[in-house]
Parts: C-alpha cells; structure tokens; sequence
C-alpha cells in the first residue's frame, strides 16, 4: 500500500512515517500545497496513493482544502484528516477525520478500510 503523510509538523510526520513504513510505502509532505503536488506526481507515475493522511491545519492549504482538491481531480484514495479541532471539521471530501491526539489503532482501522 502507498500512503501519504502530510504535516507541518516534522515529530508528527516522522513519527507516522517510521511507524507507517515499517509495513507500507510512505511519502511526506511538509504542507497541504507540498502535498497536493505529490498525489499529482504519483498519478502521473501510475503509482497514485492509496491513502492520504493529512494535519487540517497546515500553510498554503489546509487539510480540507486539500481533500476537496484530490476529489475534485478524480482521485481516489482514502483520505483521513486529523485535527486538534475535529469536531468543527466538516468536509465530505474526507473519509474520516481524526481527534489529535489517536490512538494508532484508529489510523490501523483506517489503512485496512484502504485496502480494500
């Protein structure tokens, strides 16, 4: 599976790239616009994401933005916004949003509904 993590945050993103890539292939993206470049790329490689793992709050776009763009392209991954602030998250885009701080079982129920 090919996942993306984008976060401003580089403990964050670090942190969910080792323990992500012990199993998956993952890419990061220090911002939304960092990250919207990226999910382009790798269509263009016929390799796109399966899964987009993304801060709300980051500069250039947020985390929302970020999925209406992949969705408005015609992409498909799963796409999971996490947010200190989750529950004034509204976006259809996204196929779950997650409270920070979660526990790494949510994102693992998340990377299996990817797969399939």
């Amino acid at each position: 599976m090919r996942i993306l993590v984008a976060d401003d945050q580089a403990l964050i993103r670090d942190m969910l790239s080792r323990m992500l890539g012990m199993d998956h292939r993952v890419d990061t993206a220090v911002d939304g616009l960092a990250a919207w470049d990226a999910v382009c790329m790798a269509d263009d490689d016929g390799k796109p994401y399966d899964l987009v793992i993304t801060d709300h709050e980051m500069p250039h776009i947020t985390g929302t933005e970020l999925a209406v763009r992949i969705r408005n392209a015609g992409f498909t991954p799963r796409i999971v916004i996490c947010s200190g602030v989750a529950s004034e998250i509204d976006c259809a885009a996204a196929d779950a949003i997650l409270s920070k701080p979660f526990s790494f079982r949510y994102l693992e129920e998340e990377i299996k509904l990817a797969a399939t």
